[in-house]
């Protein structure tokens, strides 16, 4: 999704995380338009809230309030088991198991849990996407996006995968 921000419609995005890797944080910027934020998340979070700029924020916490949101959700079982391979591949001193990612026994909590404290579908501001769309029917799940900001297109989308994992071979 940050991706398509930053390729169709040229706007750039922040994360609630930092992400400390340089090789993580060349690849992101450059081609998904990650910007990294100084001080404390919450402070930060603050000034944004208060400013009349609008700013775009990828997160996997639950939300801080009822501002406006995109939520993607993937079949929890896909899920589940893409985001244990993540964990293993990136984080192995966390030492996750599936049955750990399956019961929550993770910072993120398990899958049922996020989702209902986003509860997408019955959240004031909230766009649900599926995942799954994202991949299938991109060009109508953009077209929603348009909708649902206000924004317009800058140029149309080209899925960078490929490109991004032969940069990355962990992308």
């Amino acid at each position: 999704t940050r991706t398509i921000f930053k390729n169709v419609f040229g706007i750039e995005t922040y994360s609630d995380e930092k992400k400390p890797d340089q090789v993580w944080k060349e690849t992101h910027d450059i081609v998904i338009g990650h910007v990294e934020f100084d001080g404390n998340w919450h402070n930060v979070y603050q000034q944004m809230k208060s400013s009349n700029k609008v700013y775009y924020v990828k997160t996997h916490l639950p939300p801080l309030d009822n501002s406006q949101a995109i939520y993607i959700v993937r079949d929890g079982r896909m899920s589940s088991i893409s985001y244990y391979h993540y964990m293993n591949k990136f984080f192995p001193e966390a030492n996750r198991t599936i049955l750990d990612i399956l019961v929550g026994n993770d910072y993120y909590e398990d899958w049922t849990t996020h989702f209902n404290h986003w509860n997408p579908i019955n959240r004031p501001n909230t766009l649900l996407v599926k995942f799954e769309d994202i991949l299938l029917k991109s060009d109508h799940i953009i077209t929603k996006i348009e909708n649902f900001l206000k924004i317009k297109r800058i140029t149309e989308w080209k899925n960078p995968f490929d490109e991004l994992n032969k940069k990355d071979h962990k992308f």
